[in-house]
């Protein structure tokens, strides 16, 4: 297997974070066979399109055609950016929140992550990655969500990091190169939990990298 060059150190900012909060053990048994019946939790939001199908559905009702236009913002969540960006490029949110029992799993750009309340929109707790500035991103800073399984929220970063967290603390279990960011290789996709791995891929095809697939253990972070 190619070993991949990371991008240097960069401040461990969540070391920085004033939210030392915690969450409640809302992933705790989230497994493998509880996303495959994803579909008979209608109040939940297990896995990245909702289930292994893809088709994003969801079953719930409260919500038709006849109330849809009485919608109001419950809540708003902000988080302002601090310091450099990493690329130097444009940044947004463009993850799809994994939901578990009332506690709210997103990203953000630059190796952002956040725990909520889903009922009211309080930060729980919040990680940020130490992304290096001159990390090469090619159309904008941004992530598409999270995997969750057996207590931890698993994310990849700017500088092609597989990260997992203690989904209660945020605090991270283990940290993983994933790609070869002097060649161009980043990683903005949401993981997805396959039995004991995560499987993740890679980004940067602008700058004429080859992509590809790795899994990692789910407890150990081991390269399969």
């Amino acid at each position: 297997m190619a070993e991949y060059v990371d991008a240097g150190k960069a401040v461990d900012w969540s070391s920085l974070s004033g939210v030392l909060g915690s969450a409640p053990p809302a992933v705790r048994n989230v497994s493998y066979e509880r996303i495959l019946r994803a579909r008979s939790e209608p109040q939940n939001w297990l896995t990245y399109f909702g289930a292994y199908d893809g088709q994003r559905y969801s079953p719930l009702e409260q919500i038709n055609v006849d109330n849809v236009r009485r919608l109001t913002p419950a809540w708003v969540f902000q988080c302002g950016p601090a310091g450099l960006q990493a690329g130097g490029s444009t940044y947004a949110f463009e993850a799809s929140p994994i939901v578990v029992d009332g506690v709210m799993y997103v990203t953000g750009w630059d190796g952002y992550c956040w725990a909520l309340d889903a009922v009211t929109g309080r930060e729980l707790w919040r990680y940020k990655h130490a992304t290096p500035f001159d990390t090469s991103l090619c159309c904008g800073n941004v992530n598409r969500g999270v995997a969750v399984a057996h207590g931890r929220v698993y994310m990849v970063t700017p500088n092609a990091h597989v990260i997992a967290l203690d989904a209660e603390t945020g605090k991270v279990v283990w940290d993983r190169t994933n790609g070869d960011v002097r060649a161009g290789e980043s990683a903005t996709l949401a993981p997805l939990i396959i039995k004991d791995m995560v499987i993740v891929g890679s980004a940067g095809g602008e700058f004429g990298v080859r992509g590809h697939l790795d899994a990692f253990d789910l407890e150990t972070g081991e390269r399969r």
